[in-house]
């Protein structure tokens, strides 16, 4: 970058944003920093596409002071949060265990009459089903529905998810049934949260009739699946070579 503005190329802040993105996504986030301090050197202003990809960027680094302090200073150079940047706030929030200020997040957006899509739903929804406030995550997720969003296999797996860990495996099930008849394709994921639940319970014939169900379905199991079962890499492949011989 230095040697391109030396070279008298003027970099403008979507030509950052871009290569900002990109070292991000490469997990190269320090590195983006750098890049982003030599922009303010620069005088070139980022936008909230910039701020957006780096604080989403330490923020699933956990290192959620440098996020709010770049969120902090973005409101400083008078860059207004869009529909994004909410979410990655309340994401932040989900993760530092902080229900009351997600949901003032979720409330400012739609005072700054940003409209929340099934993303924000969904992330908005999760913080309720961590904290096992089922009811407000219900009605969030029909508060969904009627602004005509389609829950995607995260909403659900977040409903899943809260009702196991309230051992609510009645309502985890009925959650896993209509994500089904909407035609919502499970994923590892779900399947891993209802195998742990029963592991958990105790119940092994519905553990390993859920891994059966997800190897018919096509839905390699993962690591994690494995770990829960009990099974470590070559167990599991015998496991499946025989349960597959006896299709």
């Amino acid at each position: 970058m230095n040697g391109m503005w030396d070279q008298g190329i003027i970099l403008n802040s979507h030509t950052y944003n871009a290569v900002t993105n990109r070292l991000c996504k490469e997990g190269k986030s320090e590195r983006a920093w750098e890049l982003f301090s030599l922009m303010l050197k620069r005088n070139v202003f980022p936008g909230i596409a910039t701020y957006s990809t780096l604080i989403d960027a330490f923020a699933k680094l956990s290192n959620f002071e440098k996020a709010l302090m770049l969120y902090n200073g973005m409101l400083k150079c008078g860059v207004v949060p869009d529909k994004v940047m909410y979410t990655i706030l309340i994401n932040i929030c989900r993760h530092r265990d902080n229900i009351y200020e997600a949901y003032d997040w979720f409330k400012e957006m739609i005072q700054e009459n940003l409209i929340p899509d099934e993303i924000s739903y969904t992330s908005i929804i999760a913080v309720f089903c961590k904290f096992q406030n089922m009811k407000k995550a219900e009605e969030l997720f029909n508060e969904m529905l009627l602004q005509g969003y389609l829950p995607n296999v995260r909403t659900y797996t977040c409903l899943v998810d809260g009702y196991c860990k309230k051992n609510r495996m009645d309502k985890a099930n009925m959650w896993f049934d209509r994500m089904i008849r909407a035609k919502v394709t499970p994923d590892v994921v779900i399947y891993n949260v209802l195998i742990a639940a029963y592991r958990r319970f105790g119940n092994l014939d519905r553990a390993h009739e859920l891994f059966r169900e997800m190897n018919e379905k096509g839905i390699s199991p993962n690591k994690v699946t494995f770990s829960i079962l009990g099974l470590d890499g070559s167990v599991a492949k015998k496991v499946q070579e025989a349960e597959e011989a006896m299709q």
